[in-house]
């Protein structure tokens, strides 16, 4: 009996010839289920491998099966704190990315798929009776099948695109959305990275805690389809001033992954200094709070002097002295601690008129 391989759409099929039968037969590798064909002749054997392939693949597709394709790319980001829509799952956007919920991907992709080290079961447990959760857990990842992962020059453009989607999903509404690692895998490739949007794994959380022992929290992000509307233009338009507004971009993104609320405030600081501030070197608070009021077309004196104010306090001392924190009391009526204040300062006020600063900036960039 003699063997050899045949190849077809980037699959192998194991070929034999039985001088005792006096026919080819052969059998697809690299799946699980037994796919096999056989024929008179090299040629007959050829048709018949092509109608077993077609048929596999199509009876895949019809069972909403991943196909096993050994060649086959998908990248894998999970999305940790936020909430997504019923209606927005499974359904793709921009260039061909989908939102999954972890039992759907644990359903129909992960055993497909190479996770030699573990990082990716560790990352999106499915969640048991009587778990132990030890670490932040993802509930939905980002999904994009790929035609194509032969060079370095997918991958990076890939993960910027995934940069960008992130980005973009911060700028279009309030909320906690942290990424920590993408992943690129087929059925024996492995390969992570982490993102210019990532957070460390254990910074990735929605709360703070105060005195006391008091907890204070950022609400989950919610990706809903009235914002997945919004994304790809969005998404546009970041690409094409990226060159010149990736600065305060960066900034805004390291908001987002900073742990504590001074760093959060000095992350801001950045975005408004390269924005708003861009280019002045005195009178910063008096020009900030005239500049943003002006571009926001809203009555924010107080509210962006109040910010700067802050900024300075801890730039200069390294803490938020007594006048700094009475304005940022006058904002809110609750009797509530210096550092719970503090934190709704920058939740309630300060990030969203940042993303609003940043929204205006990047239409007048374009």
């Amino acid at each position: 009996m003699n063997n050899s391989v045949m190849n077809h759409k980037g699959y192998s099929a194991a070929i034999c010839y039985s001088e005792e039968d006096g026919f080819f037969f052969g059998r697809i590798l690299g799946i699980n289920d037994i796919v096999s064909f056989h024929g008179d002749s090299v040629e007959e054997l050829r048709e018949q491998f092509a109608i077993a392939l077609d048929g596999y693949l199509a009876d895949c597709e019809a069972m909403d099966k991943i196909s096993e394709d050994p060649n086959q790319f998908y990248l894998v980001l999970p999305i940790y704190v936020a909430n997504v829509e019923a209606n927005v799952l499974n359904k793709d956007f921009f260039d061909g990315y989908s939102i999954v919920s972890i039992r759907n991907f644990h359903e129909k992709y992960i055993d497909k798929l190479s996770d030699f080290n573990g990082l990716l079961h560790s990352d999106i447990p499915l969640p048991m009776p009587g778990m132990v959760i030890t670490r932040p857990e993802a509930r939905y990842v980002l999904l994009k099948k790929l035609d194509s992962c032969k060079d370095e020059e997918i991958f990076n453009s890939e993960a910027y695109k995934s940069d960008l989607i992130i980005t973009a999903l911060r700028l279009l509404a309030q909320g906690c959305l942290h990424v920590h690692r993408l992943y690129f895998l087929s059925r024996t490739t492995h390969r992570n990275q982490r993102l210019a949007t990532s957070t460390s794994l254990y910074d990735i959380d929605n709360y703070h805690v105060v005195e006391n022992g008091k907890f204070a929290f950022f609400e989950p992000y919610r990706i809903t389809a009235d914002i997945l509307e919004k994304i790809e233009s969005l998404i546009e338009s970041i690409a094409r001033v990226h060159k010149k507004f990736w600065l305060p971009l960066s900034y805004f993104n390291q908001y987002h992954s900073s742990k504590t609320p001074i760093d959060k405030l000095i992350k801001l600081s950045i975005v408004w200094e390269s924005t708003i501030l861009n280019g002045i070197q005195s009178e910063l608070s008096y020009r900030f709070a005239l500049r943003g009021t002006h571009l926001l077309k809203e009555t924010l004196n107080f509210i962006l002097k109040t910010a700067y104010d802050v900024r300075s306090c801890i730039v200069h001392t390294g803490d938020i002295d007594s006048s700094a924190a009475k304005k940022m009391r006058n904002l809110f009526n609750e009797d509530d601690s210096d550092s719970l204040v503090f934190f709704k300062f920058i939740k309630d006020y300060l990030e969203p008129v940042t993303r609003n600063i940043l929204n205006e900036f990047l239409q007048k960039c374009l």
